[in-house]
């Protein structure tokens, strides 16, 4: 009962505090009204707990946002299946804990998946930075078929 309460009140303090600091536009607060994106707001997005990078798909960085999101999905399901095992089969086992090796193959699922949502964090916020700057760096071919480097700035 008591998390419902604080989502319900997170859900209406937040917009409430964006739309106040972004100037009540109808973008509220995940864009300004100059169609800037908040790197702030990226990177709390790629850091909630979820296996989901919301911050690539909030950045309009889907290729980036589909493989992270690959990535935290990969690992987050073994974790599951480790943790739903230990707990399904705890009444039958007459061990009191973890084997060591339970222990150090969900800590090595932990620690990968809170690496990949750091870097996850770094890139929404590089990649709302790149968006507000309007670069666009992106691989292409020329006529004679050689692989090259695009760097476009816009005005």
């Amino acid at each position: 009962m008591k998390i419902k309460v604080l989502v319900l009140v997170l859900g209406i303090i937040v917009p409430a505090v964006g739309n106040a600091q972004m100037g009540m536009g109808s973008h509220g607060f995940l864009k300004s009204e100059s169609g800037k994106l908040n790197p702030g707001v990226a990177v709390g997005l790629s850091l909630q707990p979820m296996p989901i990078a919301l911050g690539q798909f909030y950045t309009g960085d889907w290729q980036r946002g589909i493989i992270y999101t690959s990535l935290e999905v990969a690992i987050t399901i073994p974790g599951i299946i480790l943790l739903s095992g230990r707990w399904h089969h705890s009444w039958e086992d007459e061990r009191d804990g973890w084997t060591d090796s339970e222990k150090r193959e969900f800590l090595y699922l932990l620690s990968g998946y809170f690496v990949i949502k750091t870097i996850s964090a770094f890139d929404a916020g590089y990649s709302a930075e790149r968006h507000n700057a309007k670069i666009h760096v992106a691989p292409g071919i020329d006529q004679l078929g050689n692989l090259n480097l695009n760097f476009n700035y816009l005005f």
